[in-house]
């Protein structure tokens, strides 16, 4: 005989209303993610709290589509619509309730993987202890590892990067490959992946969309025209009950007519031409979500690594703007290995913006170069009357020129930095470089918010979107629509300063010889 009471006065579960409530739990995704199921969330006050997880009609859509069609599932959909985390969400759901599952979740990047792992932490974490199954990997502090969560009903979940040899390993109950359009060996890491899925697993490919020349959009296509083992899965915008005519305006505003169109319209444009990789930018915006800033003048200055001082280097870039029109001075402050410890966007006029820079470069020791063309013909003698050290104003060569990755360098030139056609195109091409190459090291939101923009013109000459003479996309760029390059502009000056006094200076135990 069952009881009727499953709670008790104080209104906590009784033995049988636990067990009660882990069968619907089992029997329902939905139940078991609506009703435990919490997320961190950004409270009012810019501080992290848990909230419950209570899914959106178009979310209920795609839980569908993911548990019950036999096919694999392809799902298109706009930028920030909780996607990742609803998958995230199934995965656990899948390794408690069904056992003997295997898997994996993939990012584009390790950062972003472990993120989604440390969701998947999360929301088991708050649940209630009758729903958690025990855990056997991992220490007694810490809950499983990094990367993986071993339960003791042998189910497995993974988390990796988007490397080229992903995926080849057991039998794979279902994959997640998560932003997939933006993978760099999305071709390779597919054709490795589909005989771990050859025993009856399902793959789910999620992803906003990033042109026609990936392996994304192939399949995409062959899942609307053909049968082609995928089921197609498309989310539009106004799906979600929070975005509003007034919402997608902002974005045009914000983001612009080519980034709304691939983002949040989910368009297929040809693309191809950005100066960045977006799939790193888009693990720069990730690790900005654990960073706060200074509110300052209009802007913002954000420190998120404490400056070290030994015997480092460290370098500032500064872009100069009058403090009067759209345009914001920025700065960037990194050290001879290529981490990034400061930057700001701030609205200011020279002298007041001047004496930050001034601070800033006190503060390390660090060799300041500022942009001194245009209005920053004036940043250096301010900089000099404030009685910043004269051994540490950047000196521009008068010739520098880049050919097969050599520089020919004059140094007897004048204080600071001069961007033309050719020193700009130098310095953003050599930015692009290392962060492929994880030489630099950034955690910068206004780069990463500016990044987007930035493309090579049919004169293959990279700027951002409406600026003069940009040939890439004069016809993208609805009028009133501004975009920004300072904070791009003062970080790629701090990188290539960085990289060219790497060369002037050799390291001779605990000195520095020139």
């Amino acid at each position: 005989m069952i009881a009727k009471d499953t709670s008790n006065s104080r209104g906590v579960l009784t033995e049988i209303g636990q067990v009660r409530e882990y069968w619907k739990c089992s029997q329902s995704c939905y139940y078991f993610i609506t009703k435990y199921v919490n997320i961190p969330s950004v409270d009012e006050n810019g501080d992290w709290t848990k909230m419950p997880f209570n899914l959106y009609g178009f979310q209920l859509g795609v839980l569908k589509e993911v548990l019950f069609t036999k096919e694999h599932n392809i799902i298109r959909k706009p930028r920030q619509m909780g996607i990742t985390t609803e998958l995230c969400a199934i995965l656990l759901w899948l390794a408690i309730f069904k056992g003997e599952q295997n898997l994996l979740l993939v990012s584009i990047k390790n950062t972003l993987a472990v993120g989604a792992m440390r969701t998947i932490k999360y929301m088991y974490r708050y649940l209630p202890p009758f729903l958690q199954r025990k855990i056997v990997n991992g220490t007694s502090a810490n809950v499983g590892t990094t990367h993986q969560l071993i339960f003791d009903n042998n189910s497995i979940i993974t988390v990796a990067a988007a490397t080229e040899d992903v995926g080849r390993s057991s039998a794979l109950s279902m994959v997640v490959c998560d932003e997939f359009a933006f993978w760099r060996y999305d071709e390779t890491i597919w054709t490795a992946l589909q005989p771990t899925l050859s025993s009856g697993g399902k793959a789910i490919l999620s992803s906003t969309v990033f042109g026609m020349n990936n392996e994304y959009y192939k399949i995409w296509r062959g899942a609307t025209i053909s049968n082609n083992g995928f089921n197609a899965v498309n989310l539009i915008w106004s799906d979600h009950p929070k975005r509003s005519n007034d919402w997608y305006k902002k974005q045009l505003r914000e983001l612009g007519i080519k980034r709304v169109a691939q983002e949040v319209d989910c368009e297929f444009l040809t693309s191809g031409y950005n100066v960045f990789d977006l799939g790193i930018i888009k693990e720069i915006e990730y690790r900005c979500r654990e960073t706060k800033a200074t509110l300052y003048a209009g802007g913002a200055i954000r420190q998120y690594r404490e400056l070290i001082l030994d015997n480092r280097r460290y370098f500032l870039g500064a872009d100069i703007a009058s403090g009067r029109s759209r345009d914001f001075s920025a700065f960037s402050v990194m050290d001879e290995f290529g981490n990034e410890y400061v930057c700001g966007k701030l609205k200011l006029t020279m002298t007041p913006f001047m004496k930050v820079i001034a601070d800033w470069g006190r503060k390390c020791g660090a060799v300041i170069a500022v942009e001194t063309n245009a209005i920053g013909e004036g940043a250096v003698p301010i900089l000099q009357s404030l009685g910043y050290p004269e051994d540490l104003l950047y000196k521009d060569p008068k010739s520098l020129i880049r050919e097969e990755y050599e520089y020919n360098l004059d140094y007897s030139s004048t204080t600071g930095f001069y961007t033309n056609t050719k020193t700009r195109s130098l310095i953003l091409v050599e930015l692009s470089e290392d962060l492929e190459l994880g030489a630099i090291n950034l955690i910068n939101p206004f780069f990463s918010e500016e990044a987007y923009n930035f493309v090579y013109g049919i004169d293959n000459i990279p700027r951002a979107r409406g600026k003069k003479s940009n040939k890439a996309a004069d016809d993208e760029v609805s009028e009133g629509v501004y975009f920004t390059d300072d904070s791009t502009m003062a970080l790629a000056i701090t990188n290539h300063v960085r990289r060219v006094m790497s060369q002037r200076f050799v390291y001779l135990g605990d000195t520095i010889a020139a």
